[in-house]
């Protein structure tokens, strides 16, 4: 029961994990970034010897209030429990304003002392499902048996408040360090975690926390301000699956741009921002630019071109992710018929577009897509769609949108085949018809310090032309890599060796490979 357990995983929705895992340690997130790791085991046994220190105290504390109560029940029951602290009545939390004023003047006493104060700010995981499952007046038990339980863990100068029906914050004077501000989370979390039985049924919580440590005798910091960053810090932990949190001023800074990307891309579209760039894909035999991939950009007036990588997240996040997927393939058939009409086009040409994992689970992909080639009289057998390892991952799990689109005549490449999770069960699951090596492998054919490298790239080869697929080289930047896939016998390449991503009219000015 005391050992500590970790879950490591690879899979990029880790709700139903969480959900089942209350009870971890410690939750790591492939890549593993090796500091991390080593840092989450320390947390976790440090959090687990606490964890067994406090549960001892509690039953030392359980036995003193058995036997107060057996020498004086009326005194004790009848004894307030820190009215200025948590309020004098639970159903009823205080007012923001009254938490601050008390903030307030925690903060001043530590400024005259230099010393510096801890606000946690806690949250009851699962309260909400106590309230929709058993009602208002279980919930309202459960709550207040919480803030019992933290009303006895505090010290004399705590202050603890529930500030709404599943929060509380507590405000600690005279704390040095973060370890003596986890240390108290630990104790909070321990409490608030222990079952809470009403009426016979076992309610198990899941607290999250979040920390500000003020620096000593820190005049700047306003009560609204710390409580903000305590808040945040605690939204953040449970975010990343975590217990508690210590605030960090990045993560008002990552608010902030969240909150511009936001509301910058609602008028991007609108406002012209948004724009194709596209990258040849170049037969390495012939030399000819045989297809391009399309890469959406946002030209921001304020902080110039941004890739995908710096707001795609943060529009699925938001539910921005079918508009800017359904702008994306109608603009890049819109330049597609541009040259098509231009006579530019050689034989066989395929455009590439890059679909998300969001974007492939809606139940209207297929449509808006079917929609889109014939509002343009586009051929699917000109489009390809690159999987990236979610995408092939959602397709793989429920292929349905695939197979409507295989069926339709689309091409399927699987991108950045041989690296990350990469799954082989994949080619014979999916309609692959493309397979694109990842640049760290294609960049390995002319270093010295791999030798490997052209091994690898040939195993990857013979796989694909066993499979009968299509191999396209990415990230090309050297001759001599050109070279070599070219003797390899890799058909196709694309990379800033063959042409850098640019507007529509770049992608014929190829160098020759």
């Amino acid at each position: 029961p005391d050992t500590p357990v970790l879950l490591l995983t690879g899979l990029a929705s880790l709700d139903s994990a969480l959900a089942a895992s209350s009870q971890l340690d410690g939750l790591l997130v492939k890549p593993l970034v090796p500091q991390a790791f080593v840092q989450t085991v320390r947390n976790a046994l440090t959090q687990r010897a606490l964890a067994v220190e406090n549960h001892r105290l509690g039953r030392v504390i359980e036995e003193m209030e058995t036997r107060a109560e057996e020498v004086a029940p009326t005194q004790i029951a009848a004894s307030p429990v820190a009215p200025e602290a948590v309020g004098e009545t639970f159903a009823e939390p205080p007012s923001r304003a009254l938490l601050e004023d008390q903030l307030d003047r925690a903060l001043a006493a530590a400024q005259r002392a230099g010393s510096s104060l801890a606000v946690l700010f806690a949250e009851l995981g699962g309260w909400q499902e106590v309230l929709a499952q058993f009602g208002a007046g279980a919930a309202e038990q459960v709550a207040r048996e919480v803030a019992s339980r933290l009303s006895v863990a505090r010290r004399k100068t705590d202050i603890v408040t529930r500030v709404a029906n599943d929060k509380f914050v507590v405000v600690c004077a005279d704390v040095h360090s973060d370890a003596d501000a986890l240390r108290i989370a630990s104790l909070i979390l321990d409490g608030a975690a222990r079952p809470v039985v009403v009426h016979g049924v076992e309610h198990r919580l899941r607290p999250t926390i979040g920390i500000v440590l003020t620096d000593p005798g820190l005049a700047t910091e306003t009560p609204d301000n710390v409580l903000e960053n305590a808040e945040l810090a605690m939204y953040w932990a449970r975010d990343e699956g975590r217990a508690s949190r210590m605030f960090e001023p990045s993560m008002r800074d990552r608010v902030v741009s969240r909150y511009e990307i936001e509301h910058g891309l609602q008028n991007a579209m609108d406002n012209g921002e948004l724009a194709l760039f596209y990258q040849p894909v170049v037969d390495l035999h012939s030399g000819q630019v045989v297809g391009a991939e399309a890469l959406l950009r946002w030209q921001r007036p304020d902080q110039g071109l941004l890739l995908p990588g710096e707001f795609l997240d943060v529009a699925g996040e938001v539910g921005m992710a079918e508009a800017l997927g359904r702008w994306t393939i109608d603009r890049a058939l819109t330049e597609l018929v541009v040259w098509r009409e231009a006579e530019t086009l050689p034989d066989h040409f395929r455009l590439t577009l890059n679909v998300s994992a969001r974007e492939l689970s809606s139940p209207d992909f297929v449509a808006v897509f079917e929609e889109l080639t014939r509002k343009h009289g586009v051929a699917p057998s000109m489009l390809s769609i690159d999987l990236s390892e979610d995408a092939a991952r959602v397709a793989a799990s429920s292929g349905d949108a695939v197979a409507q689109l295989k069926a339709m005549g689309v091409n399927f490449n699987l991108d950045d085949f041989g690296a990350r999770e990469c799954n082989l069960s994949w080619l014979q699951d999916l309609p692959i018809t493309s397979l694109k090596i990842a640049p760290e492998f294609v960049g390995a054919l002319d270093s010295t310090s791999n030798p490997h490298g052209a091994v690898m790239v040939r195993a990857l080869i013979a796989l694909g032309h066993e499979l009968r697929l299509s191999m396209v080289a990415e990230g090309v930047e050297t001759p001599a890599q050109a070279a070599a896939l070219r003797v390899i016998g890799c058909e196709f390449a694309q990379g800033y060796h063959l042409g850098h991503p640019g507007p529509r009219e770049q992608v014929w000015a190829v160098p020759e490979a």
